[in-house]
């Protein structure tokens, strides 16, 4: 009876074995060719088709255009760093009075954006980024020449109001730019 059960087993161990081949059997390895169609293309591919990143060329510019200004405006406030602190400290400002001068910068975008964003539509995308960005420029070379104020005082003042104005190009550069990345890339 022991021999019998064995041979069932073993018989019906290579009965599910030999269904689990024929299933393996009915599916192409994966990197096995693929199947061909008449036109000779691969029909799995006219199937699945990658969807397109970009729609345009055009859509290609203004991607790279605004990453560009960006990129150009975050360095021109990071090399700041390590040089103005010296310069201001040999000027009289103290070092609470350098952290403000950095601080007016991020908290005048945080109270201009919100109008720009408002009047965008009547001022229109195209030239609030490019007046942005010639504003945010050319505070940024004026600032440049603020070493060369003698009085500590008046270094001070012209330090905050040249970053106000740099901050009020650069609220409208990246308010515009937003909108024209959203209206740019609908999907």
């Amino acid at each position: 009876m022991l021999e019998e059960d064995a041979s069932n087993s073993e018989s019906s161990g290579q009965h599910s074995l030999s269904k689990v081949e024929e299933s393996i059997g009915e599916f192409s390895p994966l990197l096995a060719s693929k199947p061909q169609d008449s036109v000779g293309q691969s029909a799995i591919q006219d199937e699945i088709k990658p969807p397109k990143m970009f729609k345009s060329k055009r859509e290609v510019v203004i991607l790279i255009a605004l990453s560009l200004m960006v990129f150009a405006a975050t360095c021109c406030e990071s090399i700041l760093a390590p040089f103005f602190s010296p310069e201001a400290k040999s000027k009289g400002a103290g070092g609470t009075t350098i952290g403000a001068i950095f601080a007016i910068y991020p908290f005048s975008i945080f109270l201009l954006s919100p109008f720009v964003g408002k009047y965008l539509p009547i001022i229109g995308c195209r030239f609030c980024l490019l007046a942005g960005a010639f504003i945010m420029g050319g505070a940024q070379l004026l600032f440049g020449f603020v070493s060369t104020i003698e009085s500590g005082s008046l270094f001070i003042v012209y330090c905050f109001a040249i970053r106000t104005v740099t901050a009020i190009g650069a609220s409208m550069t990246s308010t515009a730019g937003l909108s024209i990345l959203t209206i740019s890339f609908k999907e």
